[in-house]
């Protein structure tokens, strides 16, 4: 309880797991190191020190903490682990089983989703329900599937369909709950047949969510 943004650190390093409830914080909160999950709940935030900072403010949960008036700390963010990606600009080969790329992260509340490899890695245990719509654009195109993959292991096969009578448009949509431990990577692939696949942008996209 500092009454300062210089003095009385609460500083969290190399940590992961810690979890504090209750009582009045007024000081600077600093995530650093390799830190990972910690959370902080029900707590009064009593004045206008008490920020958050440091290279992995992001893993720090913090949930139901309110001001003396009774409102909402504009730091409150209870949502775990949440992606939301889409595939916003240039097309992308669906054939041969590429890992997917969906290039504009619009939502990524834990810093999980890298937007330019197609990784999502798990910063912590929990059930995450991922679910995935693929457009896909060229000329005669032929049924083929994706792959949701877990650590480079398929857990899910989704087909390929055709969605139009040219056969110039198909589609492949899914949504499925995997179990991953923190570190554990999720990937999405693409094999489709025919005549130049391309992934298209816009209405191809991402979402992944803990479940807690």
């Amino acid at each position: 309880y500092a009454d300062s943004l210089i003095l009385g650190y609460i500083w969290i390093t190399d940590s992961t797991g810690i979890t504090w409830i209750g009582g009045n914080v007024d000081s600077p909160i600093l995530m650093d190191g390799t830190s990972t999950y910690c959370k902080l709940s029900n707590a009064n935030i009593p004045g206008t020190y008490t920020t958050i900072s440091g290279a992995r403010a992001q893993y720090l949960q913090v949930e139901n903490c309110y001001t003396p008036s009774g409102g909402q700390w504009s730091y409150n963010d209870p949502a775990f682990c949440y992606v939301l990606a889409n595939r916003a600009s240039s097309t992308q080969t669906a054939a041969g089983g590429a890992t997917i790329v969906f290039n504009n992260a619009t939502k990524d509340n834990r810093s999980a989703y890298s937007d330019t490899t197609g990784v999502f890695t798990a910063p912590a245990p929990a059930w995450y329900t991922v679910t995935v719509n693929l457009t896909i654009t060229g000329t005669a195109l032929a049924a083929g599937y994706a792959e949701i993959k877990k650590s480079g292991t398929t857990v899910s096969y989704v087909p390929i369909v055709n969605a139009n009578a040219g056969a110039t448009i198909a589609v492949a949509s899914a949504s499925v709950d995997i179990s991953l431990t923190a570190g554990d990577t999720v990937t999405v692939t693409a094999t489709a047949g025919g005549t130049t696949p391309l992934i298209a942008v816009d209405t191809s996209w991402i979402s992944i969510a803990s479940k807690g």
